[in-house]
């Protein structure tokens, strides 16, 4: 079954990275600052053919950072950013941006529009992504130098500043104040005697209106005027291309019906039946027993108790790599 998932990737831009005290860090493209070259990539960024040929169809074009599996607090938002190369490079041509004999443009100042893109080595995903990407800026003028890394290399590469785009994802949890978080200006990188430590900010985005809102939606009690506030949030985000935010994916779930039953997708009727927030699917499932047809019974050679063992040590892996590390690391998460 398809598994509708709490996480989505993202290709995320260098913002101005800082520490938490302003101090300017690493070495980012001054040139992703500006907000009509990241709305530029954003038009020229087909979010459904990712998902129907990256992900092969498991997938749905995004928007914001909270998945629509979370109903009441998800934003569509109404002024959507729709695949247009033709938009893309309209935008950049009002910018300033001129295109160059060679099909790369630059900028008012004499700029070549030149990236870096960082892909992942332990995602075959991420490595097409980046790829679709490539070839799709280079249609708007945009030259694009794609590097596959490391998932330890680039968290490195992130919190030093050291990138101009990246593609990435995260799982969010049901409560949004931890991915609301990521984008405060205190979660950016900090110094501790000349080590550069990352925080949860990836982006780099920083907003004292934004901050605000963030502390408003953490003490408001109704759940109505909480979600009204997130959803302002995520508007703030989207207008900012903070990230282009590709698509929201299923984590495709086979099992042996013959074996196992009574598995509680979480939310139902269509979400995931294992990797939940909670232990919902453990506490229901159950073998299937010889009297219903199946051929596992208490009396043969599995052992219910042992199951039920082997499966809360695996729940306990599973809340430590989703839960505590919410940042997607690998292909493993949807497949």
């Amino acid at each position: 079954m398809p598994s509708v998932y709490s996480g989505f990737n993202q290709i995320a831009f260098n913002m101005g990275a800082a520490l938490t005290d302003g101090t300017p860090i690493g070495d980012g493209s001054k040139l992703v600052l500006d907000p009509q070259v990241r709305l530029a990539i954003a038009q020229a960024t087909d979010r459904q053919v990712l998902a129907d040929k990256v992900y092969g169809g498991f997938a749905r074009p995004g928007t914001t950072i909270i998945p629509p599996l979370y109903t009441n607090l998800h934003l569509e938002p109404e002024n959507q950013v729709a695949f247009d190369l033709d938009a893309a490079n309209a935008t950049l041509d009002a910018a300033g941006y001129t295109m160059g004999d060679d099909g790369v443009r630059t900028s008012a100042d004499g700029e070549r529009m030149s990236l870096r893109l960082f892909g992942r080595q332990e995602s075959s995903e991420s490595q097409k992504v980046v790829e679709y990407v490539k070839d799709w800026l280079s249609q708007i003028g945009i030259e694009v130098k794609v590097k596959i890394v490391s998932e330890d290399t680039l968290y490195e590469k992130v919190g030093n500043g050291d990138f101009d785009m990246f593609e990435w994802g995260w799982v969010v949890e049901p409560d949004p104040d931890y991915q609301l978080s990521t984008f405060t200006c205190d979660q950016r990188s900090t110094d501790d005697d000349g080590t550069i430590f990352a925080g949860l900010s990836d982006s780099f985005y920083c907003d004292a209106e934004y901050d605000k809102l963030y502390q408003e939606q953490k003490l408001e009690t109704d759940q109505g005027k909480r979600a009204d506030i997130v959803k302002a949030m995520q508007q703030m985000l989207f207008d900012s291309n903070a990230y282009v935010v590709t698509v929201y994916y299923d984590n495709p779930t086979a099992y042996r019906s013959d074996r196992w039953t009574n598995f509680t997708p979480q939310p139902n009727p269509d979400g995931v039946l294992l990797f939940q927030y909670g232990t919902w699917s453990y506490q229901s499932l159950e073998p299937v027993s010889a009297d219903s047809g199946g051929s596992t019974s208490s009396s043969g050679g599995v052992n219910p108790a042992l199951i039920v063992v082997g499966v809360l040590a695996a729940v306990g892996l599973v809340l430590g790599g989703v839960m505590i590390g919410r940042r997607r690391t690998s292909d493993d998460d949807v497949e």
